[in-house]
Order: structure tokens, then C-alpha cells, then sequence
């Protein structure tokens, strides 16, 4: 009877609204998403909205809120696309906002499920197109399908003042045919000026994607270049020989490269997944010069580094770091090499001598082994800094060919600062005969460059040093600054 009489206690989700949203005004100021790829349904505004409609409702009451709108096409993002609305991108005190959309399907995707990735991904560009899209400061698609993007070509068609970062991501190119080419009807779209992305500074696109942008032609990618640009490109696989300019083709990807550095060297270009699906044999004749001050090739073939050196004369004295990650390295040759350069090699295979590339510098054509990756490396580059990051091919052997003199002279003449990090395949005795013999040489050989080394750093999982060990590089000390896994010696 007693309990009848005792009024209910209301439930949280019937506060009233003007509470709810002084709640909600503390967790922003306490719980803001600073980091997207954090774990964003912890962080506010997205751990309230999932909670129940009606405080998704009353979160979407305040733009304050939605700085940063990440879409997860793993459910329905219909509910959350009203967020977008909250944006007046007309207004000249219009909010600046970050867009991420993903695909947080934890399982591998089915092919099945392409179709849903695809509807919901376009549902979302076009909701943004229409409202917001000139308010962005940063616009992410990291999702499953590589047919489920948006089209950089449209997006950067746009006047977007604001945008600085647009990285278009997939697990799955399904679009990487032969016969894949730019739509039509993307050409037929605006072609931007640097005026419409004055803050544009970095891209992140698919292969295919980078080369629809060849659709707005030699201006357009020219203006692109303001010295701060960081481009990389993933995936890509040519179908066609060098000599055609199609968008399948290794000339149209250095020629867009070529136009694209034609004012300032790009920042950085990074260039991951680049194959060939042909033999190539033929001969082109270039002129193609680029430039960047940060290249780095991930994960390409052997034939790939090959050919864009050749077909491309690098300006070598804009160049500060060259990377090489888990990939063959060929010999080549390159002309204009600064004795400043930095080199990075990561995770390069061990010594092969495979004759499966066709060379494109052998005056015959012949067959040739892409072999030591990373002595060819040192061979061809001109490097004064060099790190070696968990390389198998780091032996006593290797150190030792650092210091070898032959009819050309020294295998890193300029080599002044050594780094090896996470390599076990060396022991104290070749790091010390490395310094040693490059100190000699240096007073000895006078028709040859080989500089000493000033400072050489073992740091990461490596060998140990025994205390008679470090005593016998006391002799060295004067020359060669020496830290052996965090101790100076």
C-alpha cells in the first residue's frame, strides 16, 4: 500500500531537455573527441546520441557539438546525417568540421555486403555534398570497397576553402580492372582552381582515384603545388605500355607527378603497392623532372623502382629522405645525387638473385638480378645519413662492403651517420671493423672519397656488447661517436 503512495522516481531519459543539454554542455567540455582514431562511441557526443533517440535528438539540437562526425556503415548512419544540416556553410561564421566515414565491421566483409557499404557510402557523400561539404577542414572514407568512394575528382571539384586532408581508403580494390577509366561524366565536372583549396595539404588515394585527376588536366595539378603537399598513393597496378598516355599507363602517372612539382617540390610522396600485370621490354624516351623532398616506395616492385627512375630525370637537390620498405631494390642509375641525402631502409629482403625483372637501362634488354637490395641502395644513391630498420640482410658481410674500394672507389663515400635498429645479424666486431677501416681509408686512399663515420647508433633489439667489446672502441672515440643500445661509449 506504502508503495503505491511513494511518487515514481523518473527515469534519466525523461530529464528535461534544458537539463539534458547543460549535461551535455559539461561532457563537451570534459569528454571532447580530440583523437578520431580513438575510440569514438566512448567520446562524446557519440556516447550520448547512441544511447537512446531521444538524446540523439536533443544532441543534434546544438552544432557545438558535432566538430568532428565520424559515420560507421557497419549500422545505419541515416539518423546521424542531420548533423550535417546543423552546418551553414553560407554563413560567413560558419563552424569548421572533421568528417570520418568507416566501415567498423569487425569480421572479414563478404561480397554480399558490398552493395549495403555502397548505398550507405553514397548516401552519406551526397548529404555532405549538398550541406556541409564547404565547411570541412578534413574528409575521410576508410572503408571495405574501393567502389564505395567517393570521387576525389568531384569532391576537390568543389570550393573548399577550408579542407586540408582528404584521404579516400579501402581494403578491397575492386575497381582495379584493365578496362577501368575515369567516368564521363567526371569529366564534365568543374575544374577547380587553387582559389577553391587554398589549404590543401595532404591526399590519400587509391591509385585509380589519383589518376581520375588527370581529368582536370595540366593546370589544375600544376596549382597544386605549394610546397606543403603530402601525397600518397596505394594500389596500383599498369595495364598498358609506358609510351601510351592513358590512365593505365606508368607515363601518365609520372607525367601527372612531373606537373604537379613544376612550382615546388612535393613534400612528401609516398607511393605503396605499385605493380606491373605485363612484361615490360619497351624503350620510352622522357623528359619528365620531379621532385620531392620526402619519397618513399612501400611494398612496390622491383621493376616499378626501376622504371620510374628511368623514365623520370629527378631533381635529386630538392631531396632530403629517400624510404625503401619491404621491397627489392634494383641497381640503377641516377644523375644529380646530393652527397646530403638521408636514406631509410625498412624491412628489406634478404639477399636474392633472382633474374626475373627486365631491365630498362641494359642497353640489350637483358635480363638482369635485382640482388642485394640493399647494397644497391648505397651503390646508387650518394646517402650521408643511412638507417637500416629490421633488415635481415645486416651481416658483418655488409659492413664490411661498406668500407670496400673498387675501379669506382668507395660503396658510400659520403656515408657520415649510420643507424641500425631492430637487427640482429651483425656482431660488435663488423660495426667495429666498419669504423675502423673507413677511418684508415680516409687518410690512405687519396684518389677516393670515403669520409669517416662520425656517429653510429645501435638502438632497438640488437646484439650485446661485452665490456672488453666497448674498451676496443676507445681507439675510435676521437673520430666515430659510438651508442650502443642507449650506452655512449
Amino acid at each position: 500500500m506504502r508503495r503505491s503512495i511513494l511518487p515514481r522516481k523518473p527515469s534519466i531519459e525523461e530529464l528535461p531537455v534544458e537539463l539534458l543539454t547543460i549535461i551535455f554542455d559539461h561532457l563537451l567540455d570534459v569528454c571532447d573527441l580530440s583523437d578520431p582514431s580513438e575510440d569514438y562511441q566512448a567520446a562524446f557526443p557519440f556516447n550520448v546520441a547512441n544511447t537512446c533517440s531521444r538524446w540523439l535528438d536533443i544532441s543534434l539540437l546544438k552544432s557545438a557539438y558535432w566538430d568532428t562526425i565520424i559515420l560507421d556503415l557497419s549500422r545505419d548512419p541515416t539518423p546521424f546525417l542531420h548533423a550535417f544540416d546543423l552546418i551553414d556553410s553560407k554563413s560567413h561564421q560558419s563552424k569548421v568540421i572533421d568528417v570520418v566515414v568507416i566501415n567498423g565491421t569487425l569480421r572479414q566483409p563478404r561480397n554480399s555486403e558490398k552493395a549495403l557499404e555502397n548505398f550507405r557510402a553514397a548516401a552519406v557523400y551526397s548529404h555532405l555534398e549538398k550541406s556541409a561539404i564547404a565547411c570541412c577542414r578534413t574528409i575521410t572514407f576508410d572503408l571495405e570497397f574501393q567502389s564505395s568512394l567517393p570521387s576525389a575528382a568531384r569532391i576537390l571539384s568543389h570550393e573548399l576553402p577550408h579542407l586540408s586532408e582528404l584521404l579516400l581508403l579501402c581494403t578491397e580494390h575492386d575497381c582495379d580492372s584493365e578496362d577501368a577509366t575515369p567516368n564521363p561524366e567526371r569529366r564534365q565536372l568543374n575544374t577547380p582552381s587553387r582559389n577553391n583549396l587554398p589549404s590543401l595539404e595532404k591526399l590519400d588515394l587509391t591509385g585509380l582515384t589519383f589518376m581520375e585527376l588527370g581529368c582536370f588536366g595540366h593546370d589544375f595539378l600544376k596549382d597544386l603545388s605549394n610546397g606543403r603537399l603530402q601525397l600518397f598513393i596505394t594500389h596500383f597496378k599498369f595495364h598498358q605500355e609506358a609510351s601510351t598516355h592513358t590512365t593505365r599507363s606508368l607515363t601518365s602517372l609520372v607525367d601527372a607527378l612531373d606537373v604537379m612539382s613544376s612550382k615546388s617540390p612535393i613534400h612528401t610522396l609516398a607511393l605503396f603497392d605499385i605493380t606491373f600485370n605485363y612484361e615490360t621490354s619497351q624503350m620510352v624516351e622522357t623528359d619528365y623532372a620531379l621532385a620531392a623532398r620526402r619519397l618513399s616506395f612501400d611494398s612496390v616492385s622491383s621493376e616499378f623502382i626501376d622504371k620510374f627512375f628511368y623514365y623520370s630525370l629527378f631533381r635529386f637537390e630538392h631531396m632530403e629522405t629517400l624510404t625503401f620498405k619491404g621491397c627489392h631494390v634494383p641497381h640503377m642509375r641516377v644523375y644529380g645525387c646530393p652527397s646530403s641525402l638521408k636514406i631509410e631502409l625498412v624491412d628489406i629482403p634478404r639477399l636474392t638473385f633472382n633474374c626475373d625483372v627486365l631491365s630498362t637501362t641494359h642497353q640489350n634488354g637483358s635480363q638482369r638480378e635485382h640482388g642485394d637490395s640493399m647494397m644497391n641502395v648505397m651503390k646508387t644513391f650518394r646517402a650521408h645519413d643511412v638507417t637500416l630498420v629490421q633488415c635481415k640482410g645486416v651481416t658483418d658481410t655488409f659492413l664490411r662492403r661498406l668500407s670496400s674500394i673498387g675501379l669506382s672507389g668507395c660503396v658510400a663515400p659520403y656515408l657520415r651517420y649510420l643507424t641500425i635498429h631492430d637487427c640482429i645479424g651483425f656482431t660488435p666486431s663488423g660495426i667495429h671493423s666498419l669504423v675502423s677501416v673507413r677511418s684508415r681509408l680516409n687518410r690512405e686512399v687519396s684518389q677516393f672519397v670515403c669520409a669517416p663515420l662520425w656517429e653510429v647508433t645501435i638502438s632497438g633489439t640488437g646484439p650485446s656488447l661485452s665490456d672488453e667489446e666497448a674498451r676496443g672502441f676507445a681507439d675510435l672515440s676521437e673520430i666515430t661517436s659510438l651508442n650502443w643500445l642507449g650506452k655512449q661509449l
